[in-house]
């Protein structure tokens, strides 16, 4: 197999995103912090789609999107394997 040659090394920060969180932190600004407030207030004043979006959002940080899946029945199963 043929080494790597040249790009980031491995483990490097991206240097825009290095650059936007310390941008973030110098505006002790915090934004999932923020989200949340902004979907509580909302949620508050029953604008639930503003509120659903932004929990939605903020879900995508705790918990990985489920994949789509397709139902195949054993007579299309067969003909997608063959004779395996």
């Amino acid at each position: 197999m043929k080494e790597k040659t040249g790009g980031r090394v491995k483990g490097t920060p991206n240097k825009i995103s290095e650059f936007v969180k310390n941008r973030l932190d110098e505006l002790e600004c915090e934004p999932i912090e923020q989200l949340v407030i902004i979907a509580r207030e909302a949620h508050e004043k029953k604008d639930l789609q503003l509120a659903g979006n932004l929990y939605k959002e903020l879900v995508s940080y705790v918990a990985p999107k489920v994949k789509a899946i397709t139902i195949v029945d054993k007579s299309e199963l067969e003909v997608l394997l063959g004779d395996l």
